[in-house]
Protein backbone atom coordinates (compact mmCIF):
# COMPACT_ATOMS: atom_id res chain seq x y z
CA UNK A 1 0.00 0.00 0.00
CA UNK A 2 1.32 3.38 -0.94
CA UNK A 3 1.89 5.70 1.49
CA UNK A 4 -0.24 9.10 1.05
CA UNK A 5 0.58 12.05 -0.92
CA UNK A 6 0.32 15.19 -0.13
CA UNK A 7 0.62 18.35 -2.44
CA UNK A 8 2.84 21.82 -2.14
CA UNK A 9 -0.08 23.03 0.68
CA UNK A 10 0.53 19.82 2.19
CA UNK A 11 -2.75 18.87 1.02
CA UNK A 12 -4.20 14.99 1.09
CA UNK A 13 -4.31 14.49 -2.57
CA UNK A 14 -6.74 11.74 -3.63
CA UNK A 15 -9.99 10.73 -1.55
CA UNK A 16 -10.21 11.00 2.17
CA UNK A 17 -12.44 8.28 3.46
CA UNK A 18 -14.69 8.40 6.84
CA UNK A 19 -13.06 5.57 9.11
CA UNK A 20 -15.32 3.27 10.85
CA UNK A 21 -17.02 4.61 13.88
CA UNK A 22 -16.01 1.70 16.02
CA UNK A 23 -11.74 2.52 15.52
CA UNK A 24 -11.66 6.23 15.57
CA UNK A 25 -12.92 8.84 17.96
CA UNK A 26 -15.44 10.98 15.42
CA UNK A 27 -15.47 14.93 16.16
CA UNK A 28 -18.47 16.53 14.86
CA UNK A 29 -18.31 20.16 15.01
CA UNK A 30 -20.34 23.15 14.04
CA UNK A 31 -17.39 24.72 12.22
CA UNK A 32 -17.70 24.29 8.14
CA UNK A 33 -13.65 24.78 7.61
CA UNK A 34 -11.48 21.98 7.36
CA UNK A 35 -8.01 23.92 8.18
CA UNK A 36 -5.66 21.94 10.40
CA UNK A 37 -4.58 25.52 12.23
CA UNK A 38 -1.42 24.75 14.00
CA UNK A 39 -1.46 27.44 16.10
CA UNK A 40 -4.75 27.25 17.26
CA UNK A 41 -4.45 23.07 18.16
CA UNK A 42 -1.06 24.37 19.75
CA UNK A 43 -2.89 26.83 21.84
CA UNK A 44 -5.15 24.31 23.33
CA UNK A 45 -2.85 21.72 23.62
CA UNK A 46 -0.26 24.91 25.87
CA UNK A 47 -3.31 25.11 27.92
CA UNK A 48 -3.13 21.43 29.21
CA UNK A 49 0.94 21.49 29.23
CA UNK A 50 0.73 19.75 26.02
CA UNK A 51 2.70 20.07 22.72
CA UNK A 52 1.17 18.89 19.00
CA UNK A 53 2.86 17.75 16.04
CA UNK A 54 1.09 17.80 12.66
CA UNK A 55 2.50 16.05 9.36
CA UNK A 56 2.43 17.40 7.00
CA UNK A 57 2.67 21.06 7.27
CA UNK A 58 -0.14 22.58 6.42
CA UNK A 59 -0.65 26.12 4.33
CA UNK A 60 -3.68 27.60 3.39
CA UNK A 61 -2.93 30.08 0.32
CA UNK A 62 -5.68 33.14 0.35
CA UNK A 63 -7.76 31.41 3.42
CA UNK A 64 -8.58 28.09 0.93
CA UNK A 65 -8.93 25.48 2.83
CA UNK A 66 -9.31 21.71 1.28
CA UNK A 67 -13.34 20.16 0.87
CA UNK A 68 -11.56 16.89 2.69
CA UNK A 69 -8.03 16.77 4.59
CA UNK A 70 -6.13 14.52 6.32
CA UNK A 71 -2.61 14.51 8.46
CA UNK A 72 -0.90 12.24 10.96
CA UNK A 73 -0.97 14.13 14.86
CA UNK A 74 0.64 13.98 17.90
CA UNK A 75 0.12 15.21 21.05
CA UNK A 76 2.67 14.74 23.90
CA UNK A 77 3.34 16.58 27.37
CA UNK A 78 5.39 19.33 26.89
CA UNK A 79 9.50 18.26 26.60
CA UNK A 80 8.67 14.97 26.56
CA UNK A 81 9.43 12.86 24.00
CA UNK A 82 6.38 13.05 20.65
CA UNK A 83 3.99 10.03 21.16
CA UNK A 84 3.02 8.17 18.60
CA UNK A 85 0.84 9.82 15.76
CA UNK A 86 -2.36 8.83 14.95
CA UNK A 87 -4.05 9.60 11.51
CA UNK A 88 -6.74 12.43 11.48
CA UNK A 89 -9.17 12.93 8.71
CA UNK A 90 -11.62 15.68 8.04
CA UNK A 91 -14.26 15.87 5.64
CA UNK A 92 -18.15 17.82 5.38
CA UNK A 93 -20.73 15.74 7.67
CA UNK A 94 -23.21 14.97 4.74
CA UNK A 95 -20.59 12.66 3.17
CA UNK A 96 -21.25 10.82 6.44
CA UNK A 97 -24.60 11.31 7.66
CA UNK A 98 -24.71 8.03 8.93
CA UNK A 99 -22.01 9.15 12.06
CA UNK A 100 -24.12 11.84 13.25
CA UNK A 101 -27.24 10.07 13.14
CA UNK A 102 -25.10 7.42 15.46
CA UNK A 103 -23.65 10.18 17.74
CA UNK A 104 -27.60 11.55 18.10
CA UNK A 105 -28.71 7.55 18.91
CA UNK A 106 -25.92 7.65 21.63
CA UNK A 107 -26.72 10.35 23.14
CA UNK A 108 -30.44 9.69 23.03
CA UNK A 109 -29.62 6.42 24.86
CA UNK A 110 -26.78 7.15 27.49
CA UNK A 111 -27.01 10.70 28.00
CA UNK A 112 -25.25 13.31 26.16
CA UNK A 113 -25.71 16.17 28.58
CA UNK A 114 -26.65 18.67 26.16
CA UNK A 115 -23.98 16.82 23.42
CA UNK A 116 -26.69 16.05 21.33
CA UNK A 117 -27.21 20.19 20.34
CA UNK A 118 -23.93 19.81 19.28
CA UNK A 119 -24.25 17.02 16.77
CA UNK A 120 -27.12 18.29 15.49
CA UNK A 121 -25.46 21.52 14.94
CA UNK A 122 -22.47 19.57 12.92
CA UNK A 123 -21.60 21.09 9.91
CA UNK A 124 -17.65 18.94 9.66
CA UNK A 125 -16.31 15.75 10.52
CA UNK A 126 -12.78 14.83 12.31
CA UNK A 127 -11.81 11.65 12.84
CA UNK A 128 -8.70 10.34 14.91
CA UNK A 129 -7.58 6.77 14.43
CA UNK A 130 -7.26 4.80 17.23
CA UNK A 131 -3.97 2.73 17.53
CA UNK A 132 -2.29 0.77 19.72
CA UNK A 133 -1.56 3.75 22.01
CA UNK A 134 -4.96 4.68 22.75
CA UNK A 135 -3.33 7.52 25.17
CA UNK A 136 -2.26 9.12 21.42
CA UNK A 137 -5.23 9.05 20.04
CA UNK A 138 -7.69 10.58 22.85
CA UNK A 139 -4.74 13.01 23.44
CA UNK A 140 -5.31 14.12 19.49
CA UNK A 141 -9.09 13.68 20.15
CA UNK A 142 -9.26 16.27 23.20
CA UNK A 143 -6.83 18.96 21.56
CA UNK A 144 -8.90 18.60 18.09
CA UNK A 145 -12.63 18.97 20.31
CA UNK A 146 -10.90 21.89 22.10
CA UNK A 147 -9.82 23.73 19.33
CA UNK A 148 -13.11 23.31 17.29
CA UNK A 149 -15.68 22.72 20.25
CA UNK A 150 -16.91 19.82 18.88
CA UNK A 151 -18.84 16.53 20.27
CA UNK A 152 -16.44 13.62 20.84
CA UNK A 153 -18.36 9.83 19.97
CA UNK A 154 -15.81 7.19 21.29
CA UNK A 155 -14.76 4.38 19.07
CA UNK A 156 -16.36 1.90 21.74
CA UNK A 157 -20.12 4.04 21.70
CA UNK A 158 -20.07 5.17 25.10
CA UNK A 159 -21.70 8.53 25.87
CA UNK A 160 -20.88 11.27 23.50
CA UNK A 161 -18.69 13.63 25.57
CA UNK A 162 -16.60 17.30 25.11
CA UNK A 163 -13.61 18.85 25.72
CA UNK A 164 -13.18 19.05 29.39
CA UNK A 165 -13.94 15.05 29.57
CA UNK A 166 -11.71 14.45 27.07
CA UNK A 167 -8.53 15.94 28.91
CA UNK A 168 -10.40 14.66 32.25
CA UNK A 169 -10.01 10.66 30.57
CA UNK A 170 -6.58 11.91 29.38
CA UNK A 171 -4.90 12.39 32.84
CA UNK A 172 -6.94 9.41 34.37
CA UNK A 173 -5.25 7.12 31.34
Amino acid sequence: MDAPAFDDNGWRIGAVDPLASGCAFTLLSAEARGAFDRSKLAARAAAHGLEVELRPEKRYPAGTTPIADAADVSVAPRGAAARQSVLVVTFPAERARWLIDEALEVAARRGGAGMDALVRRARRIWQVRVTDDAKSALGVAAVLSAAHLAAILPPDAGPVFGPKTAFERLLAL
